[in-house]
């Protein structure tokens, strides 16, 4: 999905699919926040402590999503990784910090 995700993988069971915003640590995935400034950092080294919470309750994790860069916005635009486009109202932004979720529960 164009701007939803920042990384699309799978980890995990398989009873529910979940996403999480990309300023939660997933080990091994960089946490960029939705920065240019934290996209050469280092992965993750552990999960957060909801990460385990789902993997431990046989959730799929199946990605990052995008995010107003450091959540610090009420729009949803963020020119690095791209904003995600609300598929209902193309013509309206997603809002919020948390845009590619709200986009990525509709899909």
């Amino acid at each position: 999905m164009q701007s939803v995700f920042v990384e699309q993988f799978s980890l995990g069971g398989d009873r529910f699919k979940v996403a999480v915003k990309d300023n939660i640590d997933v080990d091994g995935f960089l946490t960029k926040a939705g920065s240019y400034a934290l996209d050469k950092g280092q992965a993750a080294k552990k999960n957060a402590e909801i990460v385990d919470y789902l993997l431990d309750s046989n959730c799929n994790l199946i990605g990052k999503t995008c995010l107003h860069e450091f959540a610090f916005g009420m729009t949803g635009v963020n020119e690095y990784f791209g904003t995600p486009v609300n598929h209902n109202f193309p013509e309206l932004i997603t809002g919020g910090s948390s845009s590619g979720s709200a986009v990525a529960v509709t899909a």
